[in-house]
């Protein structure tokens, strides 16, 4: 077989099947889209495979939910959320909700090896003169030293970051971003965006897995995340979980007060 025939039979094939594709998706109801699994969609319309296998957040896609980054609009609602590493990275994400309670990632600050006074300095500086409804931290940050009773916590408030800490379940955690991450129905939109320069942000997203359960004794998948990949994600549920729509600065009375250091 000639090299050119061998070419245009290649060349065929791949018209026949992007054809047969196309026309095999119009026929189908569009609120199809919705209803499918997102890696089968993915593999159908796009042509290509992504690897989903033990992923947390299947409803993510990378073209849906990464955005380039906007100017923010006047009248949002702002806030940040810490996740504290030590050796590891320590997250700090910039999040922004508008009038149609979108939620979006719009910076973030991620460095390893810093001291609690170095993370407040860089966190207050990217923050610039903006105001902030509240900052959500790691409520382990409230674990006091038993010989002075400071805290993790109470380091950043001694350095001019002041938080809220919310002891919350994981797993409703996770349920409630994956209901963020999905499209509605309605406006055809999900109602979690992030920025583009989120790189680690949006590298934990695409890498945040189950624990791996092939051992013979786990006839049940585990439902608990494995410890890596997760600082972003963790800082992420820490502000999910907490009530985005309260605003503070209309309110004579600050919600659980009692987790607040003045």
């Amino acid at each position: 077989m000639s090299l050119k025939f061998r070419t245009l039979a290649f060349v065929c094939r791949k018209i026949s099947t992007r054809l047969t594709r196309s026309i095999s998706w119009c026929l189908i109801p569009r609120l199809t889209y919705l209803d499918i699994e997102l890696s089968v969609f993915i593999i159908r319309l796009k042509g290509k495979y992504v690897q989903f296998s033990g992923l947390v957040f299947k409803e993510f896609d990378n073209d849906v939910h990464v955005i380039d980054p906007l100017p923010i609009p006047k009248d949002v609602k702002k806030f940040r959320t810490i996740d504290h590493g030590l050796r590891n990275p320590t997250a700090c994400l910039f999040v922004y909700v508008n009038d149609k309670n979108e939620i979006y990632v719009y910076d973030e600050y991620y460095e390893t090896d810093m001291t609690i006074k170095e993370n407040a300095e860089a966190i207050k500086v990217m923050s610039g003169g903006d105001k902030f409804l509240w900052t959500t931290i790691d409520p382990s940050t409230d674990n006091r030293n038993a010989k002075d009773r400071t805290s993790i916590r109470s380091d950043y408030a001694k350095y001019g970051i002041l938080t809220r800490s919310l002891r919350t379940n994981k797993d409703q955690g996770i349920e409630r971003i994956r209901s963020l991450m999905k499209i509605d129905p309605d406006t055809r939109r999900p109602r979690l965006f992030i920025y583009r320069n989120c790189y680690n942000t949006i590298r934990e997203i695409q890498r945040y897995r189950f624990k791996d359960t092939r051992s013979k004794e786990m006839l049940n998948k585990t439902e608990e995340p494995a410890k890596v990949n997760d600082h972003a994600m963790d800082a992420l549920r820490y502000l999910i979980m907490s009530d985005l729509s309260y605003d503070i600065y209309t309110s004579d009375r600050l919600p659980e007060r009692k987790n607040w250091y003045k």
